[in-house]
């Protein structure tokens, strides 16, 4: 089914479908993963509000490390988009 698939988009057009997934996979997936973190850092917080800063702290450097796993993935899309297809 590729095949067929291949034969009539053309390598460039699943290089661009690639592209896609790629960035839209990473997007949602830091997307869910942030708020699960906020999620997560609210109901701590509320449990236990005296450790306020301290899970901010931890909860601003997760959502850093979610949102660079997010630019991976971007920037993977964008050399998918980009690249230049030699049969």
């Amino acid at each position: 089914m590729l095949a067929i698939l291949a034969e009539s988009i053309g390598t460039s057009g699943l290089a661009g479908i690639g592209a896609g997934i790629a960035a839209g996979g990473g997007v949602i997936g830091a997307g869910i993963g942030i708020g699960q973190i906020g999620s997560a850092a609210g109901h701590g917080i509320a449990r236990q509000p005296e450790a306020a800063e301290s899970i901010k702290g931890i909860a601003l450097i997760l959502a850093a490390l979610v949102e660079g796993a997010a630019f991976f993935g971007i920037v993977i899309g964008m050399i998918l988009a980009f690249q230049t297809v030699t049969a």
